[in-house]
């Protein structure tokens, strides 16, 4: 058993070392994403302008006021909701085991960078001043809140995403991959639906939310394998 101990933990630090690379790479990738569409947002000749435009036409003709903002009050906050809710058990559990502490601090670090405030959907954190950069208006007005990118669709996708990559994982709960991803597209067509979104700000949400994610696992991973190295 001695003799095996070496070459488990070098398996250990291989497989770390993969999934690190994946996470990090999935975030890369979506970061350029987001990027393309901020650029594309922010210029003149908007290119997916058409759909954004198309969308709200349909959405508008398409259901009533009060449909709209039952999406808008009631349909829209669920996903953040349960989310929080299971983050929330997750990091509870993890800290109570006492082997998760790295990835809870990790993540929180993550979110505070992302979101700020710990309560959510304040529009703070580098999502808000993104928000503040781009100043795009919303299909229907909300005072004092802008458009791009989606914060609930964000924070749905950084939730559901942290919680299948990081935190259940650890607790060894499993989760498919399809869950986050639907969660997220799921929260972005209410956000349309109620016509508080134009569809380009959804899609840009869902990849800030998922690369923030990606990008906290793939740090947590990082930092657990240099430690295994000591």
């Amino acid at each position: 058993m001695l003799l095996e101990a070496p070459e488990s933990r070098t398996n250990e630090a291989l497989e770390l070392s993969v999934s690190s690379q994946r996470a990090a790479l999935g975030a890369c990738a979506l970061g350029g994403l987001f990027a393309l569409l901020t650029a594309d947002v922010s210029s003149g000749a908007h290119a997916v302008g058409g759909l954004d435009q198309a969308v709200h036409v349909f959405v508008r003709e398409h259901s009533s006021v009060d449909q709209r903002l039952y999406i808008q009050t009631v349909l829209s906050n669920v996903p953040i909701a349960t989310g929080l809710l299971m983050d929330g058990a997750a990091c509870a559990l993890l800290l109570r085991r006492g082997n998760g502490a790295r990835a809870v601090a990790v993540s929180l670090i993550c979110y505070t960078v992302g979101f700020g405030a710990l309560l959510p959907l304040h529009d703070d954190g580098l999502l808000g001043f993104v928000k503040a950069l781009i100043e795009r208006a919303r299909p229907t007005d909300i005072a004092g809140s802008w458009a791009y990118p989606s914060g609930h669709t964000s924070l749905a996708a950084f939730l559901w995403m942290s919680a299948w990559a990081t935190l259940l994982p650890r607790l060894r709960v499993p989760m498919s991959v399809s869950v986050p991803v639907l969660v997220a597209v799921g929260t972005g067509l209410c956000r349309v639906g109620a016509d508080v979104h134009w569809v380009s700000d959804v899609i840009a949400g869902g990849c800030f939310g998922t690369g923030l994610a990606l990008g906290c696992e793939a740090l947590v991973q990082g930092m657990q394998r240099k430690h295994d190295e000591l």
